[in-house]
Parts: C-alpha cells; sequence; structure tokens
C-alpha cells in the first residue's frame, strides 16, 4: 500500500514538473 502510494506521489511530482517546465517556458515566450 505504501509502495503504490509512493509511486503515485512520484507520478505527481512529475505532472507537477511537466506544467511548471510549460509555465516557464510559456513565459519565456512573454518575456
Amino acid at each position: 500500500m505504501r509502495k503504490a502510494r509512493r509511486e503515485w506521489q512520484g507520478r505527481k511530482d512529475w505532472q507537477h514538473e511537466k506544467v511548471k517546465k510549460k509555465w516557464i517556458k510559456k513565459n519565456m515566450c512573454l518575456a
């Protein structure tokens, strides 16, 4: 159970990183 939760947390962090990178790219284009 804990392992599955950790994997899910990791997936969430990865998703967050993807969104963050997208935003940084967007901001660079706007700047």
